[in-house]
């Protein structure tokens, strides 16, 4: 309050306009207009996302330029004047490191800073190393500031973690897949997937509960789970998140899948999650054909795209973490399969799921060991064929050839420990397999 209210702790809105037409948007219906900031223009790529936009009010004037990769990663901006290059987790303006970006935190000229953040994952304190705030923040439930203490630091990571940008009273938080106004509150875009929700405003921000739900970013990997009053709750997963509830389950499964996108499933990962299909992981068991539990991971199909992953062995104390990462990446590596047109039960299917989850396991560990009592996966009995099969085995391990995947599913009934019991007997060598996908996302 007072005569010199800061522009950040002014974020309400704006009346800047008192023509008929204060909004526009294009035939895609993203926003291309709004007088009210000020905003003349705004232009977009074949991702919707802003390409350039021109902005003039009394703040001043400024025309800002927008670069990405081909994956809608953020490159560049050059923003009133001042060029920022993202690179990874390193961030350079006008061509000088500025900050590198760390897990919780960053680092800036030398020294070290945290975020303390709330149950949202909204950063609330930055702190040097040695414990001094230099940056606080307080927020409406879209993000909107309506307080801020000490404010020595200008880290523009503020609600939900997202970048924000001030320049110019443009006021706009960067979600990744699309610019989120909390003013408003919404998107300036469409959902990518708002087919899936036609229930809800495609510009709307967390299912219109921002206290409760993080928002989704088009990200579609959902965990179920029950919680302490006996009812099926669910969390949207997203890549490397961090889960601040009690629930074991979704703790568990949190942690697993972020093991796998940092040991090379990244890359299947980001495809299940940026899918128009949904994939779930349920805390219940799997069932045999006498509807008896198996204490196993599973994976199944769903008519209409996407499906169910059985994960509920996750809670077995019997059951190994190395076997948990394993059984994960295994079941989403059929996910994939499905999702790319090439799924169903195969002989061909199960060897590229067992080679990639050995691989992603075998990252994990930092080693190159993955056989023994850690997993069955690529071991191979003692008859001719289980040796063919455990030598091709091993060899996908370390790259792919289309020879070596050749023999490990030409021997593999006869020759993997796997299939002891018959269960793969009478599975098919080969369905509707056109590509080798194991080989297309290899992990690295």
């Amino acid at each position: 309050t007072g005569a010199n209210v800061s522009m950040s702790a002014s974020m309400d809105f704006k009346n800047g306009s008192n023509t008929a037409k204060e909004y526009e948007y294009d035939a895609n219906g993203n926003m291309t207009k709004d007088l009210n900031k000020g905003i003349s223009s705004i232009s977009y790529n074949l991702l919707n996302l802003p390409r350039s936009l021109s902005i003039s009010n009394t703040s001043g004037s400024a025309t800002n330029t927008y670069v990405y990769a081909v994956d809608g990663r953020k490159t560049t901006t050059n923003i009133s004047g001042k060029k920022t290059d993202y690179v990874r987790n390193m961030i350079y303006e006008n061509n000088a490191l500025k900050r590198i970006l760390i897990e919780g935190g960053y680092y800036e000229g030398g020294t070290y800073y945290f975020y303390l953040t709330d149950h949202l994952g909204n950063n609330r304190v930055v702190a040097n190393g040695s414990g001094t705030i230099v940056q606080s923040n307080h927020y409406y439930p879209y993000g909107m500031s309506f307080t801020e203490g000490t404010q020595t630091s200008s880290q523009p990571y503020k609600f939900g973690g997202k970048e924000l940008d001030t320049q110019k009273r443009l006021n706009l938080y960067d979600f990744s897949a699309r610019m989120q106004d909390p003013v408003v509150p919404g998107f300036t875009t469409p959902d990518p997937l708002a087919e899936k929700y036609y229930s809800w405003s495609p510009y709307v921000y967390c299912l219109g509960n921002p206290v409760k739900y993080v928002d989704p970013t088009g990200e579609e990997v959902w965990i179920y789970y029950i919680d302490d009053n006996g009812e099926q709750q669910r969390i949207l997963y997203s890549a490397n998140m961090e889960y601040f509830g009690n629930n074991i389950f979704v703790s568990n499964t949190v942690n697993y899948l972020n093991v796998m996108y940092n040991s090379g499933g990244n890359t299947v990962l980001n495809e299940l999650i940026s899918s128009k299909n949904t994939f779930n992981f349920k805390n219940q068991l799997p069932t045999d054909n006498q509807g008896n539990p198996i204490e196993a991971f599973s994976f199944n199909e769903s008519e209409t795209g996407g499906g169910d992953i059985y994960a509920g062995v996750i809670l077995n104390p019997n059951v190994s973490e190395y076997r948990r990462i394993e059984g994960i990446s295994h079941e989403l590596f059929h996910g994939l399969q499905y999702e790319k047109g090439q799924g169903g039960s195969s002989i061909f299917n199960e060897v590229e799921a067992d080679v990639y989850s050995s691989i992603i396991t075998t990252n994990w560990l930092n080693s190159t060991d993955y056989y023994g009592s850690l997993s069955s996966n690529g071991l191979g009995n003692e008859t001719a064929t289980g040796k063919l099969y455990q030598q091709s085995f091993e060899n996908l391990t370390k790259r792919f050839t289309k020879e070596a995947f050749s023999d490990a599913v030409r021997s593999y009934k006869g020759g993997s420990m796997d299939n002891t019991t018959g269960l793969y007997k009478n599975y098919p060598i080969i369905r509707n397999q056109k590509k080798h996908l194991l080989k297309l996302y290899y992990p690295r």
